[in-house]
C-alpha cells in the first residue's frame, strides 16, 4: 500500500496475525522519503513498534497479534 506522510496517524485493524507494509512518499513529487521513523502503535495491547522507512521508501512490521493499530511518523 502508498502511505503518504501526513501530521494525522491512520488506524487498521488486523484480524489475524499479520504484517503491515508501507512506503512512505513525497506527497508532490512522489519521491521515496528515506530513514523515516514510522512508529505502529497498538490500540489494543498498549504496545509501540519503530522501523525506518529504507531507501525506497518502504517500510514493514511483521508478525503483529490481531488488534487495532496506529500508524504515525516520529520524531
Amino acid at each position: 500500500p502508498l502511505y503518504t506522510p501526513s501530521p494525522a496517524p491512520i488506524t487498521i485493524a488486523v484480524r489475524a496475525a499479520a504484517e503491515i507494509a508501507g512506503r512512505c512518499v513525497d506527497a508532490e513529487t512522489g519521491a521515496p522519503l528515506t530513514h523515516v521513523a514510522v512508529v505502529c502503535s497498538s490500540v489494543t495491547m498498549e504496545q509501540q513498534f519503530e522501523a525506518e522507512s529504507g531507501e525506497d521508501g518502504t517500510f514493514r512490521f511483521a508478525g503483529l497479534a490481531p488488534g487495532r493499530f496506529t500508524l504515525a511518523l516520529g520524531d
